[in-house]
């Protein structure tokens, strides 16, 4: 999904011997359309204030959220919801009030015995790799529970091996049950389901590769066949004697004719390619892409006329 949303995507099938001219092609058809759809929801997603009902101002904890930069760091974390199907938040204890700190689902991994359970029962956190005393390979992992946040180090890839485990910081966060929020973008309705899967961009991969395959076909129809090729029969051509190269014997242009004394000579050309169907089969993926999103088609195609303020507006969502 990250890779993807980067735009570091399968690229097109092309043959193993492709030319460097064809490669270059298939590099130009990439059109990254799915960090538009995330953003066009995103955009709609935003905390602006934290009211109750009879008081128009903001109540005493908005403070808290203000104090984290939350207003300008909330993105993120709807962003990842967006992207890979859950979002992760952990609220410590501080000194002058809750710690916000959103934190990537790349990182991350939440765990709880209940498949619909509110809460999460502990999470895991990939800080990244250091080398021991020895110079070997450690993993940090900071594990988060209903009591501790923990620092662990793990030998690489020795994830079963919990006697080489070490734990180097637990610290009581003080809260009453573990102190990592996720968002999810939708709840799962089966055991076997993955965070991934419940994303706005999974389901959308197939539909992106094949609007890019569609592109490629269609520049390599502007590059080689969209033009009108012209051809002669019945002529020699003549050669340079020097390097041995045809010499170019017809020069087109609108003040030029061209003559040749045979008589049994013919000239023709080739029709160029229509890409009328290449533009629909594009539009008709992009209509897809905008169905399965829920988003409306004007946010992708433009130049849509003769639309209701209703079907402007973003679908509910929820």
């Amino acid at each position: 999904m990250d890779k993807y949303m980067r735009g570091v995507q399968d690229m097109p099938y092309m043959p193993k011997k492709a030319e460097a001219e064809f490669r270059t092609l298939v590099a130009r058809s990439l059109e990254n359309w799915l960090p538009l759809i995330v953003g066009v929801v995103a955009q709609n997603l935003r905390v602006e204030g934290y009211r109750s009902a009879d008081n128009p101002d903001d109540v005493a904890p908005w403070g808290y959220w203000d104090a984290n930069q939350m207003d300008s760091r909330q993105n993120a974390v709807h962003r990842s919801a967006l992207t890979f199907g859950v979002g992760y938040v952990a609220a410590l204890p501080g000194d002058n009030g809750p710690a916000i700190r959103p934190m990537s689902p790349l990182s991350v991994t939440g765990m709880s015995e209940e498949l619909d359970a509110e809460w999460l029962d502990a999470a895991i956190r990939f800080l990244g790799n250091v080398k021991g005393e020895n110079g070997a390979k450690l993993e940090r992992w900071e594990v988060w529970d209903a009591e501790t946040v923990s620092e662990i180090l793990v030998p690489e890839g020795e994830y079963e091996r919990a006697d080489k485990w070490r734990v180097v910081r637990e610290d009581y966060h003080g809260a009453s049950r573990c102190p990592v929020v996720p968002f999810r973008n939708r709840w799962a309705d089966a055991p076997d389901t993955r965070p991934h899967e419940l994303g706005e961009v999974s389901p959308l991969i197939p539909i992106q590769d094949r609007l890019n395959e569609t592109t490629l076909n269609m520049k390599i129809a502007e590059s080689y066949s969209a033009f009108r090729q012209r051809w002669a029969s019945g002529i020699a051509i003549p050669r340079d004697p020097k390097t041995g190269l045809p010499i170019e014997t017809f020069r087109a242009a609108v003040d030029r004719m061209w003559m040749v004394e045979n008589k049994d000579v013919k000239f023709g050309e080739f029709g160029q390619t229509d890409l009328s169907g290449y533009l629909s089969s594009r539009e008709a993926a992009i209509k897809s892409m905008s169905a399965i999103a829920q988003v409306p088609p004007h946010y992708l195609l433009g130049g849509m006329v003769n639309i209701s303020a209703d079907a402007l507006r973003l679908p509910n969502r929820a």
